[in-house]
């Protein structure tokens, strides 16, 4: 539990605006707010990130997950593409399977496995199991190639 103080205030700030669904001032909040204003608390403040970034993720919150990971510097959500894809993200699921199905990658692409070993692209197949980038099993449904 945070003791009192400005971190305190913050916190509870953001709680309530995320109960009345104001995702976009909680993740502008904490986005102003770096790591380095507490140095002695930052297992406590990347613990407080990650559940805020979580629960703007299973919450339709991607735009302000965004902002909230990459800060406005290196997010702009003002170009219309961008703002589509995202709105498209809050809407659906499917729309990041869809996505994603159009990746390419170089075959020499070094890809690391669930197992923890890395394969190249060109030799990952359906049924492989990877490492998501949140640290999570990833099923391998189907490759293409071309």
């Amino acid at each position: 539990m945070l003791k009192e103080g400005p971190h305190k205030r913050m916190t509870e700030d953001v709680i309530e605006m995320m109960h009345l669904d104001r995702k976009r001032e909680a993740a502008r909040i904490f986005a102003k707010f770096c790591k380095m204003d507490c140095p002695e608390k930052r297992e406590s403040w990347d613990s407080l990130l990650l559940s805020l970034y979580h629960f703007l993720i299973n919450n339709g919150g991607m735009e302000e997950a965004a902002h909230l990971l990459w800060r406005p510097k290196l997010f702009d959500p003002r170009p219309r593409c961008t703002r589509d894809v995202w709105e498209l993200f809050d809407r659906s699921n499917l729309g990041l399977l869809m996505g994603a199905a159009s990746m390419c990658f170089d075959p020499e692409t070094p890809c690391r496995m669930w197992d923890g070993s890395i394969k190249k692209v060109r030799d990952v197949r359906a049924g492989d199991v990877l490492c998501g980038n949140d640290q999570t099993p990833r099923n391998v449904l189907k490759t293409t190639s071309g």
